[in-house]
């Protein structure tokens, strides 16, 4: 018998989707190099479904005066959508911004290096290696001459690799808009002036009949409502695996009220080999065989009625919940529970805290030190356990 997931979602016909787990530096624009991952995933939902638009949200803490952060959850968001489509020129603009503060320079430089390869497959930037020898190297990669100076047609050349990440790229006609939500929606509310990393993020939107309600301006204000009903529209799913088996994966996918969704048609790709599709049974389950060599993860996407689609439910999780560690067992429970642990420990962590009211009183606390709580992982424990048992039985 191969492992058993069971997939939840709160309607079998969502609206629209929402890619969460975009997060940022304090007072910055740049997307950093985890976020990169999150877009593949969001590119690869809207392969399945070309004609969906998409709608690239920014936001801020509440740190800065309300017109900073307006300006700078619009620029988070213009940041993504140009990564999105191979815009190398838009980012460019960026290191000549017109507030010094927001300005990007040799820290955004360094951690593209650290993150693009060169044909060996090595990161231009390690240790001990300088940044001045990085940009030589990359520089003589991209024909440009070897000076070790960072000049416009190098930061093109690094901008460009950067973006050239595998899977991230949109289709050259998807309608991608762009929104500032200033400090205005918080996903957690701890008041004014405040610094909060899960505060400072982008969240991504796909419309499969376009954008509804379509916002009034770039920006929105402290009583604008478009935002809330975006979220209302979203598809939200919890996942629950079984401990992995040698031979393959069953998955069984339901609708919120535990209904299986039988007839369903599924894919997934697994370790870059064409798509699989399948249709699940009259009990909702599908079964997928594996690779000999186990994936750590595959991305599943289910509810089309044939293989052109759309699916316009997709979901990441991992193949097995049960590594010796306490911490990564629970991280990868987490993410196969449906809290985003991947994207963001933390906010998974405060959610988890906030959904099931462990410790959580008065505030969720979060990590500490780096690591779950012991009651939090208790709790993840028992509900992953107590799910799994409902599956098998």
């Amino acid at each position: 018998m191969g492992e058993s997931v069971r997939v939840v979602v709160p309607s079998v016909k969502p609206r629209c989707v929402q890619v969460t787990g975009l997060m940022f530096e304090l007072e910055r624009s740049f997307l950093l190099p985890p976020g990169r991952d999150t877009l593949g995933v969001l590119v690869e939902l809207h392969l399945r479904n070309p004609a969906a638009e998409v709608l690239v949200v920014g936001h801020t803490d509440s740190s800065g005066a309300h017109a900073y952060n307006d300006a700078l959850s619009l620029d988070r968001a213009r940041a993504v959508a140009a990564f999105l489509c191979d815009d190398a020129a838009a980012w460019l603009a960026f290191y000549d911004h017109t507030d010094p503060e927001q300005r990007w320079g040799e820290r955004e430089d360094r951690l593209m290096l650290a993150s693009v390869r060169d044909d060996g497959g090595a990161p231009y930037l390690s240790a001990p290696m300088s940044v001045e020898d990085a940009v030589r190297e990359l520089q003589r990669d991209s024909g440009l001459e070897p000076t070790g100076e960072v000049d416009d047609a190098t930061r093109t050349a690094l901008v460009s690799a950067y973006m050239a990440a595998k899977g991230t790229t949109l289709a050259a006609d998807t309608v991608v808009s762009v929104h500032g939500c200033g400090e205005h929606c918080p996903a957690r509310d701890v008041g004014d002036f405040k610094k909060l990393a899960e505060n400072r993020r982008v969240e991504i939107f796909l419309f499969p009949l376009g954008v509804k309600p379509k916002p009034v301006s770039d920006l929105s204000g402290q009583e604008a409502s478009e935002y809330e009903q975006w979220v209302a529209a979203t598809t939200r799913l919890e996942v629950i695996a079984l401990p992995p088996a040698a031979t393959g994966l069953r998955l069984l996918l339901c609708d919120a009220e535990n209904v299986p969704m039988a007839g369903t048609v599924y894919t997934t790709a697994l370790l870059g080999e064409p798509p699989i599709f399948g249709r699940t049974d009259s009990a909702g389950v599908a079964s997928i065989d594996v690779p000999a060599v186990r994936p750590e993860t595959i991305v599943v996407a289910w509810g089309a009625d044939s293989e052109a689609g759309p699916f316009p439910l997709v979901q990441e999780l991992f193949t097995d919940c049960t590594p010796p560690d306490a911490h990564s067992r629970a991280v990868r429970r987490l993410q196969n529970l449906g809290f985003a642990a991947t994207a963001d420990l933390e906010e998974a962590v405060v959610r988890f805290q906030e959904r099931l009211e462990v410790d959580a009183s008065p505030l969720p606390v979060g990590l500490v030190d780096g690591s779950l709580p012991t009651g939090t992982l208790e709790r993840v424990d028992a509900m992953f356990d107590a799910l799994l048992q409902e599956v098998a039985g």
